[in-house]
């Protein structure tokens, strides 16, 4: 071999060693010396995959395989916090309303800050508000912020976790298709499992995400049997802009204005108004999802959430 030759080798086998350790001591020793002493550094990674703004070092090497940690975020009161977000595959978005942070928009190769005091303690919620993927609703986590000298909080747990492959029932059940459209998209991340509501969204006019388990009544079905007889309809295809004959359901005329409200909300979403105009805009909006439910899913979803409704009969 000639010497050219050698020594083309032996500087593509040290541009090979020695590139990541550059680029990762530029990261790791040059980007954060160059902050103000004492300044927390944090580095999160945006994961759409498994729905999860994580700690962990991601990477080429675990990405499809490893689940990764959402990030609880510890902090003192006073700390100067430097936030770096990147992206391991699509266009984030990270957003924590009560601390004024974002929404901060992270493409993938990029890395951007975010920087803030923790002036007081608490509980801060955060946020994917970009539509990233089948997990984007699960993209949750907490900041807490600490008194000086006392012991870290323990913040509320958010029982949520995506799992991506979900038992695929019958498609000719519309109940449990429904059910499992309900999961799969992570409707229950907004409204609470089995559509029980209870979850809160900040500076949202109405505090809290509606509950779906009440559907029968926004619906006006005010018996179940007439619930039923709904049901037995959409099972059955039935096309209300053509009926021979209404069905015995009190009302007729109001239910179908709501069934129809109902799936038009599914089918083109809806923008949470803010309680307080001069505040954060909410971060749980009622995305579109037109082009990713047929007609009958959105029919299926509604029938799953109609059998939801607990009727006093049953209670006893």
């Amino acid at each position: 071999m000639k010497f050219k030759e050698i020594l083309a080798t032996i500087s593509v086998i040290v541009s090979v060693i020695a590139l990541p350790l550059v680029i990762n001591w530029y990261h790791e020793s040059y980007v954060l010396g160059a902050y103000p002493e004492g300044t927390k550094v944090i580095t999160l990674s945006a994961v759409a995959k498994g729905g999860a703004w994580t700690l962990d070092k991601v990477d080429g090497t675990n990405y499809w395989w490893k689940d990764f940690k959402p990030a609880t975020i510890n902090l003192e009161e006073g700390d100067k916090v430097v936030l770096r977000f990147e992206s391991t595959d699509v266009h984030h978005r990270f957003y924590c309303p009560e601390l004024n942070i974002g929404p901060v928009e992270v493409e993938p190769g990029h890395i951007v800050t975010a920087e803030f005091e923790a002036n007081e303690a608490g509980t801060y919620r955060y946020y994917c508000t970009s539509m990233c993927g089948d997990c984007h609703f699960y993209m949750q986590g907490w900041i807490v912020v600490t008194a000086k000298g006392q012991p870290p909080q323990q913040p509320e747990e958010i029982a949520m976790a995506c799992e991506q492959h979900y038992e695929k029932p019958p498609k000719k059940d519309m109940v449990t298709w429904g059910k499992y459209l309900y999961y799969k998209n992570a409707c229950i991340s907004c409204h609470g499992d089995e559509g029980q509501g209870g979850v809160e969204n900040i500076n949202y006019i109405k505090d809290e995400i509606p509950a779906h388990d009440i559907l029968a009544e926004k619906l006006w079905l005010k018996e179940k049997e007439h619930v039923d007889i709904f049901v037995d309809m959409l099972k059955k295809r039935v096309d209300f802009e053509d009926l021979e004959e209404e069905p015995d359901i009190p009302l007729f005329n109001l239910v179908l204005k709501q069934y129809n409200a109902a799936k038009d909300l599914i089918r083109y979403g809806k923008h949470c108004a803010k309680a307080d105009a001069a505040g954060p805009e909410p971060p749980l909006q009622m995305v579109s999802w037109q082009a990713l439910l047929t007609d009958y899913d959105m029919d299926s979803i509604i029938t799953y959430l109609l059998m939801l409704y607990e009727w006093e009969d049953d209670e006893e």
